[in-house]
């Protein structure tokens, strides 16, 4: 089971698809903007991809997130107006409040009776603590590999001390030069990290396809 979560258009989850068609793949997308060019790639593609419109938090409810007006958007984050603190990025458009409704994964992962979970993708701007926690139970269990995106300090601190104590290895991501282990998670300018379970790392390690410091 893959699990693409703030899918936004969807090709993420269309690339593990592709990459591995006997997989069941779940996008989660909570902006209706978005949520529309993601169902309509997937109906391009006709790959038989799940989704959902909902943001994934640690509680069930709804909250508000800050968008571009009738555009696709890639820095909404849950209850934070991400575009104030980035003034350079608005240029001009309109921002809108929008509110979005907010989903435990567990009751996805009942809800498609899924009997694994193999890999996870998070991208939530910042609400990444919050997603993960709900999940924790589930991560125990199935030992997912998990891809998320850190943007600061404190985010890379709290995960930091849920994952070192599930024993998980730490890959740094950086698009210029090949995958490398890394002792702890810091808020560094590549922003992408691979934890892993260690069979799957020492697939990686055995392939060469990452470095072993």
């Amino acid at each position: 089971m893959i699990i693409d979560i703030g899918a936004n258009t969807g090709v993420y989850s269309i690339l593990a698809y592709t990459n591995n068609p006997n997989a069941k793949v779940l996008a989660i997308e909570p902006i209706e903007t978005n949520y529309k060019v993601l169902s309509d790639n997937i109906v391009y593609n006709n790959y038989p991809v799940f989704t959902e419109k909902v943001a994934l938090s640690n509680q069930i409810g709804t909250a508000k997130m800050y968008m571009f007006k009738d555009k696709l958007n890639y820095m909404t984050s849950i209850n934070k107006n991400r575009y104030v603190e980035n003034p350079d990025v608005i240029q001009g458009k309109e921002i809108v409040e929008v509110t979005i409704k907010l989903q435990l994964f567990s009751n996805l992962f009942e809800k498609y009776n899924f009997h694994s979970l193999d890999l996870i993708k998070i991208d939530v701007e910042g609400h990444e603590v919050e997603v993960l926690s709900s999940m924790i139970d589930l991560i125990k269990v199935y030992k997912p590999n998990i891809l998320v995106e850190i943007l600061t300090d404190e985010i890379a601190e709290n995960i930091n001390t849920i994952f070192t104590k599930l024993d998980y290895i730490f890959i740094s991501i950086d698009e210029n030069s090949k995958p490398k282990r890394v002792t702890k998670i810091t808020n560094n300018y590549h922003h992408n990290y691979l934890l892993c379970n260690s069979e799957s790392f020492d697939l990686l390690i055995t392939s060469k396809m990452i470095e072993n410091d």
